[in-house]
């Protein structure tokens, strides 16, 4: 794994900051809810739900902790309708 890296991953928990997504490693990444959509997010589940599949880049990869976080790629048309 490296940072820039891309995967279509699959939301398989759901917390209040944010989702875990697995992308085929042995450590599910954190998806920060800052990291979920173009704009602010006041609920983690209006925007996501178990099992959405979702495309994915690593920003952060931490070797010691065995950890990874997750920004979601949006597409041409949210970051338009988000006016971003």
């Amino acid at each position: 794994l490296a940072v820039g890296m891309t995967f279509e991953g699959k939301v398989v928990g759901v917390v209040n900051y944010g989702v875990f997504v697995d992308i085929g490693t042995t450590t599910d990444g954190l998806l920060h809810v800052s990291k979920l959509a173009p704009g602010f997010v006041t609920n983690v589940a209006d925007v996501v739900k178990m099992g959405d599949v979702l495309p994915v880049e690593i920003i952060e990869l931490d070797t010691t902790k065995g950890s990874f976080s997750l920004k979601k790629i949006f597409s041409e048309a949210e970051l338009a309708e988000a006016g971003a």
